[in-house]
């Protein structure tokens, strides 16, 4: 066979390639029911937009409010508005926001719960070529402040509740009058309610030049579990037909699907798949905030066919009594998405035990946006892979001199795609430290086997060198979570006089289960584990700290060992 490749010339291979690349393409595309419009009306909107280079991700709205302006597009409790409600929202919103004084290229805050005004204020903002936000409602005044004066915002739209917050992080920035817009305010009080505001713009649709100005761009706050948060800078303009089109041909996503919102929309997890959804012209059901018996009610009131979790949510869920889950009926799921932080195999194994063949494991980040995906096929064909590349995402590996290992060996992972972040806001230091050419990286550490399946070992950040040794925490907390007593850990270096670096280990025990002693503990490591690997001392804890995402806050262990 080696000897037949070596005889066919190069252009002939790579046309061959460029071929199956596009049939698959053609797939993935056709089995999601996306193969055309339903209406003259929708056809004549997209074609005009697309004759005058005026097709954005803000477009879609107005193209399905021709194409099926009476089918239901954004559900929460009991409101529901069709694609012509919403598509008329978002342009009195994005109309209101101008004549307020927010021009293209500028920024606009965004500090909600899950919510249908989320999805208007995060669309109106591109169709007059603002750049959206994202603030998490958890944040405190100071963390506020600072997302407001990083980002330079123009304008702030938040949830009433969120007024104190407010009020106090943005005293000394000029955001006063109508340019403060509070979701759920009375008319006649101190802050300007969300649905006046939305009263005093046009219906008419933004005109083009703003947006062609302004982009389409977002800024996504990291998580900042190593310092203060970076805002990754993000033009969707840019992300084309392929950013969606090779998720799909991984993930059987459908036109019909009806995706319950359940992670928070200021994340990647939730903002990214339910834009998604709206891309085939789904159907999406937001839940305001994640409670596990919350989302199995809504599976079975709405009949849920995917949604996106990170893995504490997916804990959350599994961890409820049988009885409890056994009250509603979730046999409608087909994809649940878990992302955000690592899912351990325990936890993969419950779930398929509970679920069935419906988890997907994807592997992405704020600057990456989505990299790799596990099937349920991929878990059993290498336990313990975040999958392979997805098609039109390219991936390398590469060593402390940035350059490429083997397959087998250790490297920071790198990606490339038309959703990789320009980089962040007003910090072009950690930028460049962040780029290798047109590739990203997170500091993430892991190893590609021939198959191409990969493996996280850690973050460079988190690797131990203890004895000389390199050492991945990522590798100890997977064999101490298969324990039938943990239910999960984490894995830290601390300073050692003898050794550099000594390994400590937090366990957390599993609901009714009794946690060995340490020596029964190290036993158990050294099973599996070279000697300068086994943790030489555990801590147990009730429950590991972590961001909103699920990741777990290492430094705050660290520091905790240091007390």
């Amino acid at each position: 066979m080696d000897r037949i490749s070596e005889l066919i010339p190069k252009p002939l291979i790579d046309a061959g390639e460029a071929l199956v690349d596009g049939l698959d393409t053609l797939r993935a595309l056709y089995e999601t029911g996306a193969v055309g419009f339903g209406s003259i009306a929708g056809f004549v909107e997209a074609s005009r937009r697309a004759a005058a280079g005026d097709l954005h991700p803000a477009a879609l709205w107005s193209i399905y409010a021709a194409d099926k302006p009476d089918e239901v597009v954004l559900v929460q409790g009991e409101r529901r508005f069709t694609w012509a409600e919403a598509n008329c929202r978002i342009n009195r919103l994005g109309n209101a926001l101008h004549t307020v004084g927010v021009e293209p290229g500028e920024r606009v805050a965004i500090m909600l719960h899950n919510s249908i005004e989320w999805f208007e204020a995060m669309a109106a903002c591109q169709k007059i070529g603002a750049s959206a936000v994202f603030v998490s409602y958890r944040y405190t005044a100071p963390e506020v402040r600072y997302l407001l004066e990083n980002s330079g915002a123009r304008a702030f739209v938040f949830g009433v509740e969120h007024a104190r917050v407010v009020g106090e992080a943005s005293a000394t920035i000029d955001l006063g009058g109508d340019r403060s817009i509070a979701v759920g305010a009375d008319p006649g009080g101190e802050l300007m309610p969300y649905e006046l505001f939305l009263a005093r713009g046009s219906e008419d649709e933004p005109p083009a030049e703003w947006r062609q100005r302004g982009g389409s761009r977002t800024i996504l706050y990291t998580s900042g579990t190593t310092g203060k948060p970076k805002g990754a800078v993000r033009d969707l303009s840019k992300a084309g037909l392929p950013a969606a089109v090779g998720l799909l041909r991984r993930v059987p996503f459908r036109v019909a699907d009806r995706h319950l919102v359940a992670a928070p929309l200021y994340h990647a997890t939730g903002s990214g798949f339910a834009a998604i959804h709206l891309e085939l012209g789904g159907t999406l059901h937001v839940l305001e905030m994640f409670d596990p018996l919350a989302f199995l009610a809504a599976v079975d009131r709405e009949r849920i066919t995917t949604s996106a979790l990170v893995p504490t949510m997916l804990r959350a869920i599994l961890e409820l009594p049988a009885a409890e889950r056994s009250k509603f009926d979730v046999s409608s799921l087909r994809i649940i998405i878990t992302t955000g932080s690592a899912l351990s195999e325990s936890l993969e194994h419950a779930a398929r035990e509970t679920l069935g063949d419906v988890l997907y494991d994807l592997y992405g980040s704020t600057e990456m946006a989505y990299v790799s995906v596990a099937t349920p096929d991929d878990k059993r064909a290498c336990p313990g892979t975040i999958g392979r590349a997805i098609p039109g995402v390219d991936v390398v590996l590469l060593d402390g001199d940035r350059r490429p290992v083997p397959d087998g060996e250790v490297g920071e992972l790198f990606a490339r795609s038309s959703l990789t972040v320009e980089g962040y806001h007003g910090n072009d230091a950690a930028s460049r430290e962040s780029r290798y050419g047109d590739y990203f990286s997170v500091g993430d550490l892991a190893v590609r086997d021939s198959r191409g399946y990969l493996k996280l070992v850690g973050r460079k950040t988190d690797m131990v060198i203890s004895g000389g040794m390199n050492v991945y925490p990522a590798e100890i907390e997977a064999v101490l979570s298969a324990h039938p007593a943990i239910r999960e850990a984490a894995v830290i270096g601390v300073p050692d006089e003898k050794w550099g670096e000594a390994l400590v280990a937090f366990v957390v025990r599993k609901p009714g289960a009794t946690l060995p002693a340490d020596e029964e503990l190290v036993a158990f490591c050294r099973q599996s584990l070279a000697g300068y690997k086994v943790p030489r001392r555990f801590e147990r804890v009730s429950e590991l700290p972590r961001n909103p995402t699920g990741k777990v806050l290492k430094q705050e262990l660290r520091a905790r060992v240091g007390d």
